[in-house]
């Protein structure tokens, strides 16, 4: 069977803004008639499943996007299948569109508004995918879906398109491989190892590949039986004498293997037995390879010790196989180095032949090329690199891309918590499948903090391959990503990788110096922290490493897992910045002083030891001087911040220390007048630093401008507040159409500021208990008011700001399209406004609450209002109406503008 061809990309953000990855596939060869039987068994079987869970779904009371989502991602699995027919003739992709068709023309309960649900629309817009693989590869069922990114006409080798696979699976053959039983499975090597295609020009490329992916797809439990027959006697000579550089596939499959399957016990790299492969100037490095029956020794599963690994002298017994003295196949690796010189020709440099080596042992290869590294593998990864003939093809053979093309899968599935994919389908109904859904989230958060720290290092690769330091480091790591691509984190914790990593990257810090560039020393140091924040919480008896992830003996557990993170990153930085400043001759007592108040706080919350990480991080990359005033200044923020602060303290701290900052000192001056102010209430400092930590706003600007400490507490709570865009009104008079703009803006404000300080007298027997709440459908309403005769009952508070004139145009373009005229792109967004005014009204209805108030000028012409009245019984008829005098509303307008420092005469008019 042929790969898929695999091209990670990012496609256009979804409607959440978050980017959808998504692959190039190609379209595999047809499986040869020998597999397709021992795989059309586990298909149907699986087909079974996927159609009762598909059924479960679609007969529920609603489908919301998640469910949706899950359906698509089921059914490209299934378009993944479209070239192997089932027992009548059928591909496997149109008979599971079976179980989708029912839908397709019928609307199910709570689906998407009024939105027909016709050519599998119902499924909203996680559909596309799926109908361009209905397009592309059934070849029953039809779709109005253009394709325009591919032929339809499919070939073997022809790019298909572009197919979204959250959890990350490879391609058809891995996809089908992964539901064999391990008889079936057992049965396709037997097909291959038993014929010639492994030495055949014809198939060996076929062939090779398709062992190693049947071997990636194995459950761990099943690969100590496979690894037996990979390396009997005539197995490991048809291996070693394939000339098929697909099989470095299988050894990477078998590395990784071993790490899912068997306790991984790595020691230090310097007492690892060492070999070369590659190219460097006039040398070329190779490795002969040759194999030999030698006595080992089972041992009983119970007795064996899996402190002193696998060896020749004791490896674990398989199931119903004798305990003692018995004889395997192992490896020999003779180390050869040839010269080339033009002048005296080549020559030859035989090394000595080394000792024996079980299959599962661990080796450190050193890999000479344009781009030297250092990498960690099992003697048999070690023997399928080097039987390769062509010294071309052993580089090629080592390089890291097919490595990585080997477990993405596995590795991008970690980034990402398994919610929906997979959940039974007895779990769709009741709280099982939110049970469900919490149980994955718990798993997730265990490996992402791993992952995610491993994953920054790949940025700073070519530095680190420069030196034999990096080079080791990088060694460690890669492993590390490997065993965690095994998807068993508790041999991971418990192998010494990590120990090995924080002192290769301590060793790797202090030999590089200064020529460190910044990014790497702050992955390293990461990784360090990681490392020892793991035998930390482990130590304690916080988190329990399991083959899933971390677990947390306590609620908070992942909580005091980041903190306590942030909390060592801060100490590592912290060294590292005194160290700078005393390094320079400064005086270093007030950065320490500063530095240890901050430790002392990290163990108050995450989010202060996530600032101290920050500052400490800035400090030390920063000049010694620099460091240590903007440590000074950190001092004086922290010493004057108000009790009440303390939450935007942390944020305003962590926002200092982010290299976005050109200016920290001068960020600090703005953010201290922000947590000192002693009329400033915490809801408005708080919302005020969380939009400096984002940019949203310039607290220099604003501390400057005019506005009272009322008007500001008051805006400042409003967490949709423009405040950049105020600032850029008032830096750029002559922008007619933002002057326009922001004022429209200033009056709706104006607006909602009077409704909110006449609220008693505008709503009599209420009192105001929110602002800018989210209703049950997630329609955001301006206040709510909450009765005060005893009965608790609220009413949605909506402000609308506009004046006569817009009133006017809004509703005369509402009923100019309910006769059917045709609107301009101007009316067509006041027609807009108004149906978001009717969600919002509708939502703030929704029980236990009562009837919405809707605020608006009192200053409508009588045709005007009589649309408004007429427009509100036909579509919001619980909407009460409540009155603001025109005139105060122009006054408070005025008045902001001012403050502002915005334009007060503006040629058009103004609203």
């Amino acid at each position: 069977m042929g790969a898929f061809d695999f091209e990670p990309r990012t496609v256009p953000p979804n409607v959440e803004g978050e980017p959808r990855q998504c692959v190039r596939v190609r379209q595999p060869p047809a499986l040869r008639p020998e597999f397709l039987a021992q795989v059309r068994g586990a298909l149907d079987e699986r087909l079974k499943t996927d159609d009762t869970w598909s059924r479960a779904w679609l007969s529920a009371e609603s489908l919301d996007k998640p469910g949706a989502e899950a359906l698509v991602e089921r059914g490209l699995r299934w378009s993944q299948r479209s070239e192997i027919p089932d027992g009548s003739g059928q591909s496997y992709f149109d008979s599971y569109l079976q179980t989708l068709a029912p839908w397709r023309d019928a609307k199910p309960r709570g689906l998407l508004g009024d939105t027909l649900a016709q050519d599998w629309h119902f499924l909203g817009e996680a559909s596309e995918p799926l109908q361009k693989a209905i397009a592309l590869r059934s070849q029953r069922w039809k779709t109005s879906y253009t394709v325009t990114d591919g032929s339809p006409v499919l070939s073997p080798g022809d790019v298909v398109g572009r197919f979204y696979f959250p959890n990350g699976s490879l391609g058809l053959d891995y996809d089908v491989l992964s539901l064999l039983t391990p008889e079936e499975r057992m049965g396709i090597f037997d097909t291959v190892l038993e014929s010639s295609a492994l030495t055949s020009d014809d198939l060996e490329e076929d062939a090779a590949q398709l062992l190693g992916r049947v071997v990636l797809s194995m459950p761990a439990e099943e690969f100590p039986s496979l690894e037996r027959r990979l390396t009997s006697g005539e197995a490991l000579e048809k291996l070693l004498g394939s000339n098929a550089p697909q099989k470095v596939l299988l050894g990477q499959a078998f590395t990784q293997k071993a790490l899912a399957s068997l306790p991984l016990l790595l020691g230090s790299l310097d007492d690892l037995p060492s070999f070369e492969l590659g190219h460097e100037g006039g040398a070329a490095y190779l490795v002969n390879v040759s194999s030999g029956l030698v006595p080992t020794k089972p041992v009983a599963a119970e007795t064996w010790d899996v402190k002193k690994g696998v060896s020749l002298e004791a490896e674990p017994a398989l199931p119903q196989e004798a305990a003692g003295a018995s004889q395997r196949m192992a490896l020999y690796f003779e180390p050869v180095k040839h010269n080339f010189q033009a002048r005296y020709g080549s020559s030859t440099e035989p090394g000595t032949r080394s000792r024996a080596f079980h299959p599962l042992e661990w080796v450190r290869v050193e890999v000479h090329g344009p781009e030297p590294r250092t990498q960690l593998m099992t003697a048999m990864e070690l023997a399928l690199h080097a039987s390769l003939p062509d010294e071309a093809l052993i580089w090629e053979a080592v390089s890291r891309i097919i490595e990585m093309h080997m477990f993405y899968h596995a590795v991008s599935a970690l980034a990402k918590a398994p919610l929906l994919p997979g959940v039974p389908a007895t779990a769709v109904e009741g709280g099982a499948l939110a049970a469900a859904q919490r149980a994955a989230v718990r798993q997730f958060v265990g490996r992402m903090a791993l992952l995610t720290t491993l994953a920054v290092v790949d940025t700073w690769r070519a530095e680190l391959s420069r030196t034999a330091e990096g080079r080791y480091f990088l060694a460690v790591h890669d492993l590390a990503l490997l065993a965690l691509a095994a998807r068993d984190i508790s041999k991971l914790v418990s192998s010494g990788i990590w120990r090995e990593m924080a002192y290769r990257g301590g060793l790797l810090l202090s030999q590089s110096g200064a020529r460190a560039s910044a990014g790497l020393r702050e992955s390293v140091e990461s990784i360090q922290a990681l490392a020892k924040t793991l035998e930390r919480m482990l130590a304690e008896g916080k988190a329990v490493a399991t083959p899933d992830g971390l677990r947390f003996s306590l609620p908070g557990g992942a909580e005091a897992f980041k903190q306590a993170f942030f909390a060592i990153r801060g100490e590592i930085a912290a060294a590292r910045a005194l160290g700078g400043i005393r390094g320079a001759g400064l005086a270093a007592e007030e950065a320490e002083k500063t530095l240890a108040a901050l430790k002392s706080l990290a163990t108050e919350s995450q989010e202060m030891a996530s600032a101290y990480s920050a500052v400490a991080r800035r400090a030390a990359a920063l000049p010694a001087d620099k460091a240590r005033e903007y440590l000074a200044a950190v001092e004086s923020l922290r010493a004057s911040a108000r009790g009440s602060a303390s939450p935007a303290l942390a944020q305003l701290l962590r926002r200092s220390g982010a290299s976005s900052v050109a200016d920290p000192r001068a960020f600090i001056k703005d953010a201290e007048w922000l947590v000192r102010h002693p009329e400033l209430e915490a809801e408005a400092v708080a919302e005020l630093a969380r939009k400096a930590c984002r940019d949203s706003v310039d607290l220099r600007w604003l501390r400057l401008s005019g506005l009272t400490m009322e008007d500001l507490n008051t805006m400042a709570k409003d967490s949709m507040m423009p405040w950049k865009d105020l600032q850029k009104a008032a830096a750029n008079p002559g922008d007619l159409k933002l002057q326009r703009r922001m004022r429209e803006r200033l009056r709706g404000i104006a607006a909602e500021l009077l409704t909110e300080r006449n609220a008693q007298k505008l709503f009599p027997g209420f009192r105001l208990t929110g602002r800018q709440v989210k209703m049950k459908e997630g329609h955001v309403i301006d206040n709510v008011l909450t009765a005060m005769d005893g009965s608790r009952l609220q009413h949605g508070v909506e402000v609308k700001g506009w004046n006569e004139a817009r009133w006017r145009k809004a509703l005369d373009a509402w009923i100019a399209r309910e006769g059917g005229a045709k609107l301009d792109s101007k009316q067509d967004a006041l027609v807009t406004q108004l149906r978001r005014l009717l969600d919002q009204l509708a939502d703030a209805v929704t029980a236990p609450r009562g009837s919405p108030f809707l605020v608006i000028t009192d200053k409508l012409s009588r045709p005007t209002k009589i649309k408004l009245l007429r427009f509100l019984d036909a579509n919001a008829p619980e909407a009460v109406l409540i009155h603001i005098e025109e005139v105060q509303i122009l006054e408070m307008t005025k008045k902001l503008r001012a403050a502002l420092m915005l334009p007060e005469g503006l040629s058009g008019g103004a609203p």
